[in-house]
């Protein structure tokens, strides 16, 4: 798995300027580290500034280790139900579940820098 700054990752609540022209939110570790800045200047299709699509981002981002251990434990309680089904069933399988398991991979993989 790659290395990553451990969560949890916060949203300060103020936007810090930035050299760039704007403002942007900074996601920081437990340590108050920087791990991310997110634009907060982005405009939507009236011109307006969208500063709550920029929050929302931001929001994403700072849940991503939490997101990304509750994806792997999800892959292992599916894994295990797989093969307590398989052992009930002489070895049958679910489609939906196996599948579901090759999109959690994936989505890990992606987030890990692992290759799938």
């Amino acid at each position: 798995m790659s290395k990553h700054t451990p969560g949890p990752w916060q949203i300060l609540r103020k936007s810090w300027p930035m050299r760039l022209e704007g403002n942007a939110h900074q996601v920081t570790d437990g340590n108050r580290y920087p791990t991310a800045f997110v634009p907060a200047w982005d405009k939507d299709e009236n011109g307006e500034e969208n500063k709550e699509e920029a929050f929302a981002n931001a929001r994403l981002i700072a849940a991503a280790p939490c997101l990304l251990e509750a994806l792997g434990r999800a892959v292992s309680a599916l894994e295990i139900a797989d093969k307590a089904i398989g052992i009930l069933s002489n070895g049958g399988t679910n489609p939906y579940r196996e599948k579901s398991i090759e999109i959690a991979r994936a989505a890990i993989a992606k987030a890990t820098g692992e290759k799938t």
